[in-house]
């Protein structure tokens, strides 16, 4: 069409080398295969169901150096199809999967994806700061991607998790972690197809309800496969199961001292406030790397989706949240802070800055408009927000710090638990809740099937809520935790 000609003609500016060429050949049964599962996926439960359905392909992958021609496994990727497939039908995300021992960009396996997916050009510059302050961060650059030589324009390249990604950034192979989010996926599905007729807007904060807490899910090792392969002696296999023991104990107990990084893990949080990336900090984008020099884990930035402007609040991941009244980890976190100050006002990291700011605006421009450049004042003054709410949160007690969701409005933490619940409104004013055969008919008219034995229901009455727990299984369930996401609610 039009505009992809005009994309055409505008990108003929930027050589292969400064923006690679990415050429993807499918036979029409396996591209149509790929559109009808987003197709489907979209129209009923907008998330991709598993196992994932790979299909074979061939890859020209030109960088201005080389023309490597690759042979490749390819699947839909991304959980909520919608934010994978709903902005251009034409630019569906693919996990790609090189077989033999091709690499494109130093890597095997590797995403494309929309621009929008991660917010344009916020993903790459914020990746680049993670890199200049030592903490692990994907490859991500843009590329021009044809589908059987059809142009489908400007397409996010996202190295994937592996032992080059370590390497690349000079790391001994060692585990890859992440809190396995599959459930809640599972649950997610039950939760669409059960509240569709009733929800006329796709409500993210709606699909996402479960009963379970960060604990009850399991720890996921990436590369488990060829973990498995490896003699029982073998020091990788040694070291993850090592980390999984060390992040299953954290998640049991939020004990963070001597298993995380504090270096590194201070970085991480002061970079994600200043660019205003909450995203990455909830419990399912988590990914940790074990290194196995230190004995320590350390936070991999990913999908940090940064929102910009003016960040007035403070957030916190599970981590950093439970280290906060750790002396060494806000030692790191003041003195980091000043690092990363002095280094944003050299001259020569302004320079370098700009000149990529630059280059993503200048790129992103060939085919998208309203793309804003990043402001370097902003990041500055973010950090100098960021360390003035420290201050009043380190004043805090441990209690408070392990209760408080938000201090003065200002600071938040991200909640760290995926819990909530379903509130039902008696149709009847009048009824009493003492009233308990009628009270207990509304709650089992309204109960759904979840994944979790346990159903948590709100119930409300004259402005006052009132939760009652049923078990849904036929054995006894052992209540461990109770979450309430809201804290506003006034509760009788």
């Amino acid at each position: 069409n039009f505009e992809k000609i005009e994309f055409i003609k505008k990108s003929k500016v930027f050589t292969n080398s400064q923006v690679p060429l990415i050429k993807i050949y499918l036979t029409e049964v396996e591209l149509k295969t790929l559109k009808n599962i987003a197709v489907s996926a979209l129209r009923n439960t907008r998330v991709l169901d598993k196992p994932y359905k790979w299909v074979n392909g061939k890859i020209i992958f030109d960088n201005g150096i080389s023309q490597k021609k690759s042979n490749a496994g390819i699947r839909l990727k991304g959980d909520l199809i919608s934010d994978h497939f709903g902005e251009d039908s034409n630019k569906l995300s693919m996990r790609i999967r090189l077989k033999g021992d091709s690499f494109h960009s130093g890597t095997k396996i590797y995403s494309i994806q929309h621009p929008v997916t991660r917010n344009f050009n916020s993903e790459p510059m914020l990746l680049d700061m993670m890199r200049e302050f030592g903490v692990l961060a994907p490859k991500y650059f843009f590329a021009k991607v044809l589908i059987n030589e059809k142009h489908i324009g400007l397409m996010a390249f996202e190295e994937h998790f592996s032992k080059y990604f370590l390497e690349n950034q000079s790391r001994r192979e060692g585990p890859i972690l992440a809190i396995d989010e599959a459930m809640l996926m599972e649950q997610t599905i039950k939760n669409i197809l059960e509240r569709k007729r009733g929800y006329k807007v796709f409500d993210v904060l709606h699909v996402h309800l479960s009963n379970m807490g960060i604990k009850d899910y399991p720890v996921k090792l990436y590369e488990s496969k060829k973990l498995s392969k490896l003699s029982f002696k073998n020091p990788i296999l040694s070291d993850a199961k090592y980390s999984i023991s060390q992040l299953r104990n954290f998640l049991e107990n939020r004990d963070a001292s001597k298993i995380f990084d504090y270096d590194l893990f201070s970085k991480w949080i002061i970079i994600s406030n200043m660019w205003n990336a909450y995203h990455g900090l909830t419990w399912n984008n988590h990914k940790f790397y074990f290194n196995p020099i230190t004995k320590l884990i350390e936070p991999i930035a990913f999908d940090n989706e940064s929102y910009g402007g003016i960040n007035k609040s403070i957030y916190m991941d599970i981590v950093t949240q439970s280290l906060l009244k750790n002396e060494m980890f806000q030692y790191y976190i003041y003195k980091n802070i000043n690092l990363i100050r002095e280094t944003l006002k050299s001259p020569e990291f302004e320079r370098k800055f700009e000149n990529k700011n630059n280059f993503y605006f200048k790129v992103l421009s060939l085919e998208f408009e309203n793309i804003s450049e990043i402001n370097l004042n902003d990041l500055m003054t973010n950090l100098n927000i960021f360390e003035s709410n420290l201050d009043k949160l380190f004043n805090k007690s441990n209690s408070e710090i392990d209760n408080l969701k938000k201090i003065n409005n200002d600071l938040i933490y991200i909640n760290n638990s995926a819990q909530s619940y379903d509130t039902i409104k008696f149709e009847n004013k009048k009824l009493n809740l003492n009233n308990i055969s009628a009270k207990h008919a509304i709650i089992k008219k309204n109960l759904k099937k979840i994944t979790n034995p346990l159903k948590i229901f709100f119930v409300e009455e004259n402005g006052k809520y009132y939760f009652e727990i049923e078990n849904i299984a036929y054995d006894n369930v052992l209540i461990h935790s109770i979450f309430d996401k809201y804290k506003n609610k006034n509760f009788a």
